[in-house]
C-alpha cells in the first residue's frame, strides 16, 4: 500500500524552448519522482558491474593482441 501523498509523476510548469526548424515551442516535462538517481559516478558503476560480472563468472575479457603476439 502506498502513502496518501506518494506521487510517481509530477507535471512541470510549461516553458518555451527554441527548436531548430520549428521556432519557439512550449513544452511541459513529466518528472518521474519515484525513480532513484544514483550518487555513484559512471566510472564507479562500471567498476562495480565488472566486479560483479567477474564474481559471477560472466566476464571474459578478450586477449590483448599486443601482449599475445610475443
Amino acid at each position: 500500500m502506498q502513502p496518501a501523498d506518494w506521487k510517481v509523476f509530477e507535471l512541470q510548469e510549461a516553458r518555451v524552448e527554441p527548436l531548430k526548424g520549428f521556432g519557439d515551442v512550449e513544452v511541459r516535462e513529466i518528472y518521474n519522482t519515484g525513480m532513484w538517481g544514483p550518487t555513484q559516478s559512471a566510472e564507479d558503476r562500471a567498476r562495480h558491474a565488472i566486479r560483479f560480472a567477474t564474481q559471477e563468472n560472466r566476464y571474459w575479457p578478450r586477449w590483448d593482441a599486443a601482449h599475445s603476439a610475443g
